[in-house]
């Protein structure tokens, strides 16, 4: 079972993927918040966070930190792409985790969110899986640094 917290700044679309991804017999969306403030006392509730790139004042690099520091914390797909090799790589070492890209479909996203809790699942039980290699598209990385 994924639990699932979702963060957007609009209130609407996060309610439209809370609808859509609660109908997945293996995810749980446990809350939804439309600032990092909102989001920070749920890191302990939840398994990943589903954010868009577009919060204010640096949201996904706080967040990102955030989750990385708490003992257990949550995973965080970023829903969008970063713009430039140097946002991609502050995401990356803030702790993103995958990248959800605006053309990805339903099932592209279910599968990375899915591939995550299994690799942690993999990684609790001491396997040495790394998420990141299933989860980064080398030709999206590659062009940004073009």
């Amino acid at each position: 079972m994924i639990r699932l917290f979702i963060l957007d700044k609009d209130r609407s679309l996060g309610d439209i993927m809370t609808a859509i991804l609660s109908g997945e017999p293996d995810i749980v969306v446990v809350g939804s918040a439309v600032s990092v403030a909102d989001a920070l006392p749920h890191l302990g509730d939840c398994d990943l966070i589903l954010v868009t790139a577009d919060l204010p004042c640096d949201g996904v690099l706080h967040l990102a930190r955030a989750a990385s520091e708490h003992s257990g914390g949550p995973q965080v797909v970023l829903m969008d792409w970063a713009r430039t090799q140097e946002a991609f790589l502050q995401y990356a070492a803030a702790g993103v985790a995958a990248y959800a890209l605006e053309d990805d479909s339903l099932d592209e996203l279910l599968s990375k969110m899915r591939l995550l809790q299994e690799a942690k699942r993999r990684e609790k039980s001491s396997a040495g899986f790394s998420e990141m290699s299933l989860l980064f598209d080398p030709p999206h990385v590659t062009s940004l640094a073009g």
